[in-house]
């Protein structure tokens, strides 16, 4: 196997949700391209580095409205195996079809799964509603990607068993061509680093023979592809109204009154609240879901309110509080995804 390890460009955005900035222990992404003997394709793969054993750990990636994810084949199109899906395959497909092995999909620790020896012992990565999946030359998304929960043992960098390769890296995407010159892209990454939860906005390139297609201006088409470098300041997130209910009174009045419940003491009448909403956008998406990634485990003092997402509930009960955030409240989101609709509320 023909196998080339090349330079990977690697950019560190401001941090998006949280406070915290990428730490020492992420080291940022690493690229390998790959042809299996006899074969004409290039396999690329993306890998995300860390160097602290026991502290990091690999949880997500993503596209948003401010960081969106655009990954592209330069001068050609992805390979797709007939049997494949956007996620890593089985490993008695592989086995029934090997080319399969070099599919084109997204991961977070795993190459194959099941028991066949080189794959990883299962996959447990979520992909969030309203993903594109691969196009013939491009995968974009502002509100969609794939993750795992940091109880996964798959996006542990140093776990050699459950994650790929495990040697210090964790691998996020297996990217193949038969016809393209390279693979780029730019994409959001959330992880914990020295046991904090860090984000950074990640761009790529796999082979600088077409590092000149990616020197463009926002809004300029790149390659035969319209608008690849995305419009910057394009998103204007929504402002909470004053009167949400449409009852005539300012929700702080009606708060104080006791006309409605402010059991999270978020200041927004219950009943004008969308569960998963937690930036308060109108819209369950991508960075509530990092959100709550991000304030996975036990709630800070004092909880409620302070824990905006502790939101799991019974059917038609109020959210309902127990101080933890889990997969019962990751759940309750992916369960409400996409635009929220409060009956009464004023837009």
């Amino acid at each position: 196997m023909n196998i080339r390890t090349l330079a990977v460009v690697a950019g560190v955005g401001a941090p998006l949700i949280l406070a915290a900035p990428a730490t020492a222990g992420f080291l940022g992404i690493h690229g390998i391209a790959m042809q299996p003997d006899g074969s004409d394709l290039w396999v690329y793969r993306v890998y995300a580095e860390f160097g602290n054993p026991g502290e990091d750990r690999m949880l997500a990636v993503a596209g948003t409205a401010n960081s969106p994810l655009l990954i592209q084949v330069q001068h050609g199109s992805f390979y797709q195996h007939q049997f494949g899906t956007d996620r890593p395959p089985l490993d008695f497909w592989v086995e029934a079809f090997p080319s399969l092995a070099y599919d084109t999909f997204v991961t977070i620790g795993v190459k194959c799964a099941g028991e066949l020896p080189g794959c990883q012992p299962q996959d447990n990565m979520i992909i969030t509603p309203g993903f594109p999946g691969f196009r013939s030359t491009v995968i974009s998304t502002d509100n969609s990607g794939w993750a795992i929960t940091p109880n996964d043992p798959q996006g542990d960098p140093f776990d050699p068993i459950n994650c790929f390769p495990g040697d210090g890296r964790v691998m996020i995407g297996q990217f193949t061509t038969r016809s393209g010159c390279c693979i780029s892209g730019t994409m959001l990454l959330q992880f914990f680093s020295d046991g904090v939860i860090g984000q950074t906005v990640a761009s790529f390139i796999i082979d600088t023979t077409c590092s000149s297609d990616l020197q463009c201006s926002d809004g300029d088409p790149c390659n035969g592809i319209e608008q690849c470098c995305r419009e910057t300041d394009s998103c204007v997130p929504v402002a909470p109204s004053p009167d949400c209910n449409g009852n005539g009174v300012l929700d702080s009045c009606d708060i104080d009154q006791d006309t409605s419940d402010d059991r999270n003491g978020n200041g927004v009448p219950d009943e004008c609240e969308c569960s998963g909403d937690l930036d308060g956008d109108g819209d369950v998406g991508i960075v509530d879901f990092l959100f709550l990634l991000a304030s996975w485990g036990p709630c800070p003092t004092p909880c409620p309110p302070t824990c905006v997402a502790d939101i799991a509930s019974s059917p038609g009960e109020q959210i309902t509080f127990d101080c933890t955030v889990d997969i019962n409240d990751m759940l309750s989101l992916l369960g409400n995804w996409g635009r929220c609709f409060v009956a009464g509320a004023t837009q």
